[in-house]
């Protein structure tokens, strides 16, 4: 609900009704979902306690990071859009079906790089990577997510965007000191803000960046560290003067027709 209100600001009709049925919708659509695969959170992150007040200070050092992610991540996707576009209709379809078998390849050779990032988080916290191979993983799903938006027939990017701040978060966690309690922050700490804030950089949508990661992984008693990366991170983000990544997508759809 917040996402459709947040996003669709420019746009949408703040009656009592409108806001109604997109609640009623909602509800609806949770209540489905949970009554066929179950009421449990879609990411089994588990619960981390509540870091100290001073750590929230790394947490806002950790959304700079993100923000610069997110930015770097639109503009990518942008960018590649760009470079795509004065191609043939016969090459870009070319292009796509030499993508989709990489990707096919990659499925049965490094499932990790594949997919919505479900496995690539649950290998990313087992922790038996180490820190370059996170960042390795990483900039690997950074650049296939691209490529593969960039085709014109994309599988989507919400999960991806998820995976990517989990991911991240979890190789930061790493370069933070153990020897400061007062600035001592779990690790899954960061994958939960991380989860949330690279989708607030990207989709410049805090408010729904910090209800999405609280929801999704049940850390509802983590609202306020994921806050604070999450607006740090959009802050960040709109600074170096990107634009939502949903909007640009909307803008240049309506252009093409």
């Amino acid at each position: 609900m917040l996402f459709v209100i947040e996003e669709m600001r420019p746009h949408f009709r703040y009656s009592v009704i409108s806001v109604q049925c997109v609640l009623v919708a909602c509800v609806v659509a949770d209540v489905v979902v949970r009554a066929m695969l179950g009421a449990a959170p879609a990411f089994s992150f588990g619960s981390f306690p509540m870091p100290p007040l001073p750590g929230l200070l790394v947490l806002a050092g950790f959304g700079v990071v993100i923000g610069i992610l997110g930015w770097s991540f639109n503009a990518s996707i942008f960018r590649m859009q760009d470079l795509l576009a004065p191609l043939s209709r016969g090459t870009r379809l070319g292009l796509a079906v030499a993508v989709g078998g990489l990707i096919g390849a990659l499925l049965q050779l490094a499932p990790d790089l594949t997919g919505g990032g479900y496995v690539a988080i649950r290998d990313a916290m087992s922790g038996r990577l180490p820190e370059m191979a996170l960042l390795a993983l990483f900039a690997a799903r950074f650049a296939l997510t691209v490529i593969c938006f960039s085709t014109g027939v994309p599988g989507g990017i919400f999960a991806p965007m998820v995976a990517l701040g989990t991911i991240i978060g979890i190789w930061f966690a790493g370069l933070v000191p153990g020897d400061f309690p007062a600035f001592d922050v779990a690790p899954g700490v960061f994958m939960v803000a991380g989860a949330g804030a690279f989708f607030a950089a990207s989709v410049r949508a805090p408010v729904t960046g910090i209800v999405l990661a609280i929801e999704l992984t049940g850390n509802f008693h983590l609202i306020l560290p994921v806050a604070t990366a999450c607006i740090s991170a959009t802050l960040v983000a709109h600074a170096l003067g990107g634009r939502p990544i949903y909007t640009v997508m909307l803008e240049r759809t309506l252009e093409a027709r």
